[in-house]
This record gives C-alpha cells, structure tokens and sequence, in this order.
C-alpha cells in the first residue's frame, strides 16, 4: 500500500489505492480484485510504504541474523472490515451493504515472522485508509 503523500506526483491513482477506495467509488474492477485478494489470502495484508522501507532498512541492519522470506504486511482485514471502517468515519459516502457482510476467514500467511525478529510497523489500518481518503479528496476523487 503506498503512502498517499507520495502519490500526489502520480497522474493517476496507484491500483492499490484504487482497491481500497473502490468501496468509496463504487468501482467494479478494483473492487472485485479487492475481494479476490481476500479470497485468496483469507484476508487483505495491507501496509504503508514508509514501514515497507523501514522494514529494508532492518533487513539491511540485520543482515547475518536474518534468512528466508518475510511478509511485510502491517495488517490482515477483511472488506467487511474496510467497508465497515469507511461506514463508520466517513458516514458521508455511501458503502454498498454487501460489502459489509464478513465470511469471518482467517489469514493464511502472516507477518509474524518479522514481528518476533524484532520489527516494528508504524502504520496500521486506520492510517492507511485515512490516508487513501485524504488523498483522493484533494485529487477530487471522492
């Protein structure tokens, strides 16, 4: 998930801020890959770009104590999560009600890894999704 202040160069909206605001703009194709990667995953892994660098950053730091892969993902959410979440701060937009029913699956990868390594992620779900809205708003998105 890219950070929305570093969109703002961008002439067009990054796809995965497209995912996450297409419960806002009610768009079908984003949408539907939003609710794909659920299935596939059980859940949405979502982060911000900052941690993604800060997490380079303590690989690099680390790099004899560290191998293997990691998943680099602050949060695991549902759409139902998301769709709730926009319901409940943004009540100005309308979210469709099917999004908001949640099958209630569990992650099937996680982050974990990282996290017992010592990683610590900054951002987290609330942040992400504030600040996609705050960037679609000034690009008059929203």
């Amino acid at each position: 998930m890219l950070w929305p202040c570093r969109w703002t160069h961008l002439p067009y909206i990054p796809t995965s801020g497209a995912m996450f605001l297409s419960m806002l703009t009610q768009e079908e194709i984003p949408c539907n890959s939003l609710k794909f990667l659920e299935e596939l995953n059980g859940k949405v892994p979502i982060v911000h770009i900052e941690d993604v660098s800060e997490a380079h950053m303590f690989f690099m730091n680390n790099v004899g104590s560290l191998n293997g892969r990691f998943l680099c993902a602050s949060s695991f959410v549902s759409t139902a999560e998301i769709g709730n979440y926009y319901q409940h701060n943004y009540p100005e937009f309308k979210v469709n009600q099917e999004y908001l029913n949640d099958p209630k699956r569990e992650i099937k990868w996680g982050s974990k890894k990282l996290v017992e390594k010592g990683f610590v992620f900054k951002y987290g779900m609330k942040e992400i999704l504030d600040d996609c809205v705050i960037w679609a708003r000034k690009k008059d998105i929203l």
